[in-house]
C-alpha cells in the first residue's frame, strides 16, 4: 500500500509543487459554475495548496468551505480541515455532512484504480453536484510517479458516469487536463 502522507508531506515541503495561478482553468471553470447558482457550502477533495479555496474566498466569503487531503498543506485560517487519505476506508468514514457542491481538482488521478471506486461512490454520500479535474500527463517527482493513472478521457467517461450524470466536459492542454460537471444519477 502507497504511504501517501509520507510522499505528499515531501512533496509539498518543495514551495513550488502545486504552485498554481488562479487563471488556471480548472479554477475558472469552477467560479463560473459558482457564478450561475448560489450555493452555501462546497467541500473540496484534494486540496493541495488551497488555491481553489483561497479564490474562493476572496469572491464568495459567505461560502462556507470544508477542506480535505493527506495533511492540511495550505494552512487557510477559517477553512475546516479534515486530514483524510480517501484510499482508506477508515479515513473516507470521516468524510461526513452534506454540501451544496464537492469539487475534486487534479486528485483522483494520484490513486490507483482499484479505489476509483470506493472514493466515487463517497462522493455520491456528500453531495448532489460536482465539478471534477483530472490530469492526463506523467509527474514524477523525486523519483515517484505521483499521476498513478494516466488514460484517456472515455476512461474517466465510464467511470465517472457510473455514479454521476455528467453535465459538463471540455479536454484542456491538449488532453492533458479533463474538467468535468456532473449531478448525481437520479
Amino acid at each position: 500500500m502507497t504511504d501517501y502522507l509520507r510522499i505528499y508531506d515531501g512533496v509539498f515541503s518543495n514551495e513550488g509543487y502545486n504552485r498554481h495561478p488562479p487563471s488556471e482553468p480548472r479554477f475558472v471553470y469552477v467560479m463560473q459554475a459558482l457564478k450561475k447558482t448560489h450555493i452555501n457550502s462546497l467541500i473540496d477533495i484534494g486540496t493541495g495548496r488551497g488555491t481553489l479555496l483561497d479564490i474562493i474566498l476572496k469572491q464568495y466569503p459567505h461560502i462556507a468551505l470544508t477542506a480535505v487531503d493527506l495533511n492540511n498543506y495550505p494552512h487557510l485560517k477559517h477553512v475546516p480541515h479534515i486530514n483524510a487519505d480517501i484510499t482508506k476506508i477508515e479515513d473516507r468514514k470521516r468524510i461526513t455532512g452534506q454540501y451544496d457542491i464537492l469539487t475534486c481538482l487534479d486528485c483522483l488521478e494520484h490513486v490507483e484504480e482499484e479505489h476509483i471506486t470506493d472514493i466515487l461512490n463517497m462522493f455520491l454520500s456528500l453531495s448532489n453536484r460536482f465539478i471534477f479535474s483530472i490530469a492526463n500527463h506523467s509527474d514524477v517527482i523525486n523519483g515517484v510517479e505521483l499521476h498513478k493513472i494516466q488514460k484517456p478521457f472515455t476512461y474517466w467517461m465510464d467511470r465517472i458516469s457510473e455514479f454521476f450524470d455528467i453535465t459538463f466536459f471540455e479536454a484542456v492542454y491538449n488532453g492533458r487536463l479533463y474538467l468535468y460537471e456532473c449531478k448525481r444519477k437520479m
